[in-house]
């Protein structure tokens, strides 16, 4: 039973038996849970009926956070069909300096997730401190890097888990991710393809030598031309924090479309220009022999650093084009390739 906007529970019963989420949802706390349990089972239990909930339940779709391996951390939103059957599971890697529950926030993957019944998780990067994460991507980016730390690991185990635990499709996991999370999506489709069927890429370029590609993985990748934190054209950008010498994104690219042995050039398409919002969208397709589509580019002429179809909150991350949108896009080339 969905429980929603219950603020008032806390007012109520003072006991912060839930933990907040997004969107007025909320998940049960369990450590508190657990204490209560040994102290008064019986009150325990007439209080979860009173709210129409029992432990383990995750409610309205919240965003419940997870452990892994004792101290790595990532956040997962079930669709609210809410049935056991296997589905879909798309990981969404955030960018640095971010953390997961800035890339729900960030993205709106959750609602496309609803309307589209598959689960998506939100993993935790690594930093001094905890909301100002990064990703161990190759060559990028900071504290991650700095630490050597196991994020192709992580990755794996997350998928390993979900598989077992929330009975995800092993066949249809797919990830994507923004800036140091879209490279850390390039490292694991080059270094694990056995363990995803396709990633989707924004505003991140490959950190990687190019021919540590182990097998073909589709990728669609969204990046704007005045992107000034990884710039488009490569090298380093007027807010590249990193301070890195990026590969340029057609570079990033054809590594793939060699990787899936096509020699031929792309299909070149001009979006419409629907929102007149000073960007100008172009998709380049690349396609096997049999015509699948393998590879797909969105350039964004006039785009920033941002997620295409999502409002920017910070001007120095330039235009966010509203003429197509990231979430549907990469999903319907998700489907594509089941």
């Amino acid at each position: 039973m969905p429980i929603c906007d219950l603020h008032h529970i806390y007012a109520v019963f003072g006991f912060g038996l839930l933990n907040s989420h997004n969107g007025g949802c909320y998940s049960l706390n369990r450590n508190l849970v657990q204490e209560m349990r040994v102290a008064n089972r019986l009150q325990l239990l007439a209080m979860f009926l009173m709210l129409g909930v029992l432990p383990g339940m995750v409610m309205c779709g919240a965003l419940d956070s997870v452990t892994l391996n004792s101290d790595r951390t990532f956040l997962v939103h079930h669709p609210v069909n809410g049935t056991v059957e296997s589905r879909p599971l798309l990981i969404a890697l955030h960018g640095g300096a971010g953390n997961g529950r800035s890339m729900a926030r960030l993205t709106g993957l959750n609602e496309t997730e609803d309307r589209n019944d598959f689960m998506v998780i939100y993993p935790n990067g690594t930093g001094r401190i905890n909301r100002f994460s990064s990703w161990n991507a190759g060559l990028c980016c900071g504290y991650a890097v700095k630490q050597n730390m196991d994020d192709v690991g992580f990755i794996r185990d997350i998928i390993d888990y979900a598989v077992t635990t929330f009975h995800a499709d092993p066949k249809r996991v797919y990830l994507t991710g923004i800036s140091n999370g879209a490279m850390m999506a390039f490292r694991f489709a080059a270094e694990m393809p056995e363990k995803i069927a396709a990633i989707a890429t924004v505003a991140g370029t490959m950190v990687i030598l190019s021919g540590s590609i182990k097998a073909p993985v589709p990728v669609i990748h969204f990046h704007g031309t005045k992107d000034t934190h990884v710039p488009y054209q490569g090298g380093t950008g007027k807010h590249t924090v990193s301070g890195m010498d990026y590969m340029p994104v057609e570079q990033a690219i054809q590594a793939w479309v060699k990787a899936h042995g096509i020699s031929s050039g792309s299909e070149i398409t001009y979006m419409p220009n629907l929102k007149r919002d000073g960007t100008r969208v172009t998709r380049y397709v690349y396609k096997s022999s049999d015509r699948k589509t393998k590879v797909a580019v969105y350039k964004i002429t006039g785009g920033g650093h941002t997620w295409p179809g999502k409002q920017v909150k910070m001007k120095r991350l330039g235009k966010s084009t509203r003429d197509i949108s990231a979430n549907d896009l990469m999903w319907n080339f998700f489907l594509e390739k089941q």
